[in-house]
C-alpha cells in the first residue's frame, strides 16, 4: 500500500486546483482514504489531494484518468507522499 498525492503543479497557474473533482476523479479510479492534507503538514502551504493505492499499477491508472479528465497536455502528476 502507498501514500500518493497530486501536487499542484504549473497547471494549476492558469486553472483553479479543482479538488473536488480530483478526488472524484481519483475514487472512480480506484483510489482509497482520499483526503486534503496540507503539502509537507505544515499549515502555510496548501492543502493537496492525497490517497491510497495498492500497488503503483493502480497509481498509473489513477494517473490516466486525471489526464483523461484534465486534458492530456495538463501537466498533472502523481507522486508517492515522503512527507
Amino acid at each position: 500500500m502507498a501514500r500518493m498525492y497530486v501536487p499542484r503543479s504549473d497547471y494549476f497557474r492558469r486553472h483553479r486546483y479543482d479538488s473536488r473533482k480530483i478526488m472524484r476523479v481519483v475514487r472512480e479510479a480506484g483510489g482509497r482514504n482520499i483526503r486534503l492534507c496540507h503539502v509537507f503538514n505544515s499549515s502555510n502551504f496548501p492543502k493537496v489531494v492525497t490517497f491510497d493505492v495498492r500497488n503503483l499499477r493502480e497509481a498509473d491508472l489513477v494517473k490516466g484518468a486525471l489526464r483523461d479528465e484534465f486534458g492530456k497536455y495538463s501537466w498533472l502528476e502523481v507522486k508517492k507522499k515522503n512527507w
